[in-house]
């Protein structure tokens, strides 16, 4: 009953004349269409951040144009009215009804929002699934094969049938050993941003050199001139691309924050393009040192 006497007394306030005339009715169909309208624009141009707030701000000013709107004020001084009459059985059907009228619509107005919000979180999602640049997450799968002597916080990079266990960052699984006096060449490495995100830098190139897949600490990018096609991503975990070969050139899971699956091939300038396979299979590389797991001579 206190919280009541508080909520009347607080709908009692007078409101500033500003503003009223911010909230007054005859904006309604002027700020909701707009609103709704600037959030599906701005998801056609990819300004996602825009059409949320857009969408936000709308439904602010609903909450506020329904909390001093005619009907609610109404039935405020229906209460008011009720509490000087002291008829209790009245008094309390009012209150009931006007609570569910108040924190009803307040209700309705905000799963209008939640079902808005996630139209636009689905219309991000479609358009990253279909670039050809972006960033792999981690999933919660579980490790397929742990490795022995694993440790938390390492990482394990599944290629083949192999393994490369991964303590120290940034680390080169497979590194390239020129003749002196020309220096090594990291053609697989494996690092960590600020974030605890597992990062993977390769180059995939075709046959006559061009580039097919580039990864680094930004994220992939997939040369749309040189590729067959680029499957479907249906989660932000997996990323597979055929060369126009009809080969696939890359196909990555990163099965959790400590486990990446790579099937492949990988490249290194003056050499060419190897698969992501050791000869001898079921074996797990650990990390000895700075230098590379496997060198390639």
């Amino acid at each position: 009953m206190r919280l009541l006497r508080w909520d009347i007394q607080y709908r009692s306030f007078k409101v500033p004349v500003s503003i009223r005339r911010l909230l007054h009715r005859d904006h309604f169909w002027g700020v909701v269409p707009l609103g709704i309208g600037t959030a599906w624009a701005m998801t056609s141009f990819d300004q996602f951040g825009i059409a949320r707030a857009s969408l936000i701000i709308t439904a602010l000013w609903s909450i506020g144009f329904w909390l001093i709107s005619d009907a609610l004020r109404a039935r405020t001084r229906a209460l008011r009215a009720a509490q000087q009459r002291r008829t209790p059985e009245e008094f309390r059907h009012l209150v009931a009804s006007y609570r569910r009228l108040k924190w009803g619509v307040i209700s309705i107005i905000f799963l209008a929002l939640c079902a808005c919000d996630w139209f636009v979180r689905d219309q991000k999602l479609r358009k990253e699934f279909q670039s050809l640049q972006g960033r792999l997450y981690p999933a919660s799968d579980v490790t397929p094969h742990p490795c022995v002597g694993e440790r938390p916080g390492d990482v394990i990079i599944f290629y083949g049938n192999n393994q490369s266990l991964v303590s120290n960052f940034p680390h080169t699984v497979i590194g390239y050993n020129p003749p002196p006096p020309l220096n090594p060449y990291p053609a697989v490495v494996v690092d960590r941003d600020q974030d605890g995100i597992i990062l993977l830098l390769l180059e995939v190139r075709s046959s006559d050199n061009r580039l097919i897949v580039k990864m680094d600490k930004t994220g992939f990018v997939v040369n749309q001139n040189n590729v067959l096609s680029m499957k479907p991503r249906t989660d932000r975990s997996t990323l597979i691309v055929v060369d126009q070969e009809g080969n696939t050139v890359i196909n990555i899971r990163y099965a959790n924050r400590s486990a990446l699956i790579i099937n492949g091939r990988f490249s290194i300038p003056g050499k060419g393009t190897y698969r992501l396979q050791l000869p001898v299979p079921n074996i797990c590389v650990h990390n000895l040192g700075s230098g590379a797991d496997i060198g390639i001579h």
